[in-house]
Order: C-alpha cells, then sequence, then structure tokens
C-alpha cells in the first residue's frame, strides 16, 4: 500500500492531496483509508507503517526528494474481524439470537459453546498462550519460531470449532438471512475479471481466482487469525487524533456487529486514551444514521474520533447491500462530520444521544434464489445445478447456468458500458447538480453532497426506499475528494 502510493503520488503530482496550488511546497498527502473483514488487522498496520517510513523521511534514511510524506487522517473498518479473544463468545451469541429472529443454532448449543470458550484450557486461555509467546519470541510476526506457530495454530483449530458450530445451520457466513449456496452478492465481477480486454488493460498474465488454499493454509500454520489483536493500533490512532469508525452489517455472521460492538467498547479501556475515551465513548448513545428526508439507515455511537455504526439490512460487504447509506457514513467521516446527521460539529468533544443499546428489529430475512456461476460452482450451484453441468445439460450465458434458454431474460439498459482502453464519450458535465443540504444553514455545513439532516424522518424505520442518482453520487464523490484528499474504497 505504502508503495503503490509513492508511486502514485510522484508520478501524478496533481492527485496529491498535499499539493498547494500556485506554489512548489507540498504538505503530507492526506489519506482516508477504507477496509474491510482482515482488513480490520491490515488497517491499522498500513498506518504505523506509514508513521515508521515518514520517520525514515525525517532523519535522512530515505531522500525526501523521491518519496512523500503520508499521513492518515481517518481509517474506516467495515465488518472488521479484530480480536478473537473479544469477539470469539458472540458467534453463538449472534447465531442463536439476533435481530433477525434467525436461529442459526439452538439456545442449548450457544451456550455450551459460550462455556467452551471460556473453560480451563479453552479458546480464551489458548490465545491469551499464544499471544505470550508470540511477544517473547516472534514480536515482529515473522511466523519462523515453531513453539509460537504451534501454539497460535493450536489455539485456531480449538477457536474455529466454536465459529464452526454455526456449519450445519447451511447458511451463509456472510449473511445470516441466506441458505448455502449463497445468492449474493453474485458473480458477475468473477465474469467480468476474465475477460481477455480488462487483463490486458491492467496487465494480469494469468486469470484471476478467487482464493489460495496455499495462503490459507500458511495463515492457519501460524495461527495468525489468534495472534491478532488491532485494539491497542487503534486506540493509538485515536491519541494521534486520527479518526477511527466501525462500520457494521447487522446480517453479517462472519464478523458479526455484537462483536464489533464489544470491541468497540474495549478499545477506549486502552491506556494511551481511557483519560478521553474510557467513560465518554461508553456513556454515548445511540444516534440514528438518517440517510435522506426518508430513512434511516442504522445507528450510531460516536465519541470525539471513534465511532461504531450498526448498518441496517446489510451483509458483509456493507456497500453491496446498502449503497447510499454506506455512501453517505463513508462521506461523513472523511469529512469530520457527525456521522449519524451530517452536521459540522467539534470532535473534540462531541457525543451521539441516544439508548444505550441498538434495539432495532429488521423484518425481511428471506433467503433469494441462488444463481449458479461457472467460475464460482461450489460457492454458487446447488447440487442440482452441478449435476447438470457434469452432465452437460442446460444452457450458459454470461457466466450463468440455466436450466433452459427461455428462463433467460435479457437485460434492458440504455448505459454506455465501456470498454478497457477506450474512454466514454465526455459527460454532459454538473450543471444544474444541487448540493443536498437538507434546508440547512449553508453556512454551517460542509459540501460533501450527501444529505444534512433537518430532523429524524417517521417512521424512523429501517426499509430502503430512496433512489440513488448516480449523477448526484459522482458529484459527492468530487467535492469529498476536494474536501479531503485521497479516497479508497
Amino acid at each position: 500500500m505504502y508503495h503503490f502510493l509513492q508511486t502514485w503520488l510522484t508520478a501524478f503530482p496533481q492527485y496529491n492531496p498535499g499539493t498547494l496550488p500556485n506554489g512548489t511546497d507540498v504538505n503530507p498527502a492526506g489519506v482516508n483509508l477504507f477496509v474491510e473483514s482482515y482488513g480490520g488487522v491490515y488497517g491499522p498496520t498500513f498506518s504505523d507503517y506509514f508513521d515508521e517510513m515518514n520517520e525514515k523521511r525525517a532523519n535522512g534514511t530515505i531522500s525526501k526528494n523521491s518519496s512523500v510524506e503520508i499521513q492518515l487522517e481517518s481509517l474506516g473498518i467495515i465488518n472488521g474481524c479484530m480480536d478473537f479473544l473479544t469477539t470469539g463468545e458472540y458467534y453463538p451469541r449472534f447465531a442463536n439470537n439476533n435481530t433477525y429472529g434467525v436461529e442459526a443454532i439452538n439456545l442449548e448449543d450457544a451456550l455450551n459453546q459460550i462455556s467452551t470458550f471460556h473453560e480451563r484450557g479453552g479458546c480464551a486461555e489458548q490465545i491469551r498462550a499464544c499471544r505470550t509467546l508470540a511477544a517473547k519470541y516472534d514480536s515482529e510476526g515473522e511466523g519462523d519460531e515453531q513453539n509460537v506457530n504451534d501454539a497460535c495454530s493450536d489455539a485456531f483449530t480449538t477457536c474455529i470449532a466454536i465459529e464452526n458450530a454455526y456449519i450445519p445451520s447451511n447458511r451463509s457466513y456472510y449473511d445470516i438471512r441466506q441458505m448455502n449456496p449463497e445468492p449474493v452478492p453474485g458473480g458477475k465481477y468473477l465474469e467480468y475479471l476474465s475477460q481477455a480486454q480488462v487483463q490486458a488493460s491492467i496487465g494480469a498474465r494469468v486469470n484471476f481466482t478467487e482464493s489460495n488454499s496455499i495462503v490459507q493454509h500458511a495463515f492457519i500454520g501460524t495461527g495468525d487469525q489468534m495472534r491478532a489483536t488491532s485494539v491497542p493500533a487503534l486506540a493509538g490512532l485515536l491519541a494521534k487524533g486520527i479518526r477511527v469508525a466501525m462500520i457494521y452489517g447487522d446480517a453479517d455472521y462472519i464478523c458479526n456487529w455484537l462483536g464489533g460492538e464489544a470491541v468497540s467498547l474495549v478499545i477506549p479501556r486502552d491506556k494511551q486514551i481511557t483519560k478521553t475515551y474510557g467513560t465518554a465513548f461508553p456513556a454515548a448513545g445511540y444516534a440514528d444514521i438518517i440517510v435522506n428526508s426518508s430513512y434511516v439507515g442504522g445507528a450510531v455511537r460516536q465519541y470525539g474520533n471513534l465511532s461504531f455504526s450498526r448498518i441496517y439490512d446489510a451483509g458483509h460487504l456493507v456497500p453491496y447491500y446498502q449503497p447510499e447509506v454506506a455512501f453517505t457514513v463513508f462521506t461523513r467521516i472523511i469529512t469530520g462530520v457527525d456521522i449519524g446527521s451530517g452536521h459540522v460539529v467539534n470532535l473534540t468533544n462531541f457525543g451521539t444521544q441516544g439508548p444505550a443499546n441498538s434495539t432495532y428489529i429488521n423484518k425481511d430475512a428471506k433467503s433469494a434464489e441462488p444463481t449458479c456461476w461457472i467460475r464460482s460452482i461450489e460457492g454458487s450451484c446447488t447440487s442440482e445445478q452441478k449435476d447438470m453441468l457434469y452432465a452437460g445439460q442446460g444452457t450458459i450465458i454470461g457466466g450463468v447456468l440455466y436450466e433452459d434458454i427461455e428462463e433467460y431474460d435479457a437485460p434492458e439498459t440504455t448505459v454506455k458500458a465501456g470498454v478497457p482502453g477506450t474512454p466514454l464519450p465526455t459527460a454532459s458535465g454538473t450543471s444544474g447538480m444541487a448540493v443536498d443540504n437538507g434546508g440547512a444553514d449553508p453556512s454551517n455545513t460542509l459540501a460533501t453532497g450527501v444529505y444534512v439532516a433537518t430532523g429524524t424522518p417517521k417512521p424512523s424505520a429501517g426499509g430502503f426506499s430512496a433512489k440513488i442518482d448516480h449523477k448526484d453520487l459522482v458529484l459527492a464523490a468530487l467535492l469529498a475528494v476536494g474536501t479531503s484528499g485521497i479516497l479508497f474504497l
């Protein structure tokens, strides 16, 4: 990530937000970094590395003339897995008792799994032993100390059994509403990345493969997931004044929001920030995330630079399920405003007000029909569809298996699809697009293109009702870039 930024910003200095107009001075490049899933481990580590390299620039180890100073402005973590020691017991809790009313495991099994997590010699104790050995013999995380690898790998085996108690339910790990084979988000991107012209355009020399079992086995062999806790690093970011935003879709199982919420309440206890956040963050209540004049997309607890957002009716990949909500939250984070309303606030002492717990009950837990993508047969096709493929039956169109060609319904669209290497016709401009500030005083709002609330919509329950105008989203993105620099989606 660091070397990509160095290459990009030196090759295209016009995109460096630190480049000042009408002058030769260059400020540090302010970066807003958004990560997802295991990125909950990677994100804070990237920031530490940025600081390390900045110090080398300052002391002359690397040349200032051939490098750019990178300064993290905010870190967004979308359904991140950050600390199994904190989140482990929330797998059975969420599987049994969630806001969708889905009982993926029964209460007796859930209680047994929680007991197993805490018992002597169980998951929690093995994680602590793993981390003690790692800190003593492999503090750099090289994975080259066999005794550490063995202890942490054993902890992984013990702990993952608690997580995998969910498997017999045959429900998706990434969206508890869905039965396997998982029907969403779908496999269109697999077809796109497999096009010869796309691969040629990006310089790929091999076909795209979604996962790599060799890499997975290496992670398991070193017990990587059990070693990791992002809590101290996240507290360190907050101590430096960097915004840390946790964003969780509430239908996800693998990095579920109950575990994420638990981590958000552990972070303020860290000695680096406990004086500022230790009492104030847990005391902040949950406020509605007001997306537009008719829709509340979630709930947020926010104090200072730390926030935790629960996004309603979204699985693991939040922007796929709730694009407008995700974009609104995203833009409010990078501009440093109230995530719930979009209002400009003083983050030094701002705290949300509302109930201590997010108690919204979701309504729709119906599983969608699966689509059989031939580039993801194991993950998307039913046993009957697999039999059809093996027998050479059915029709494949656009990478999708159809039992009969008459099932195929050709899409109707006026969208001009781009061809890699060929620019689209020039757009007609942005005249007539107004920034929606919800009627608020424009002198007290930032021009982000995202709705600024004047009140809570009624009814305040979720339910995606807003129509997304993609032109407005493009404008909002451009305005956000102009305000805060580089965005990583």
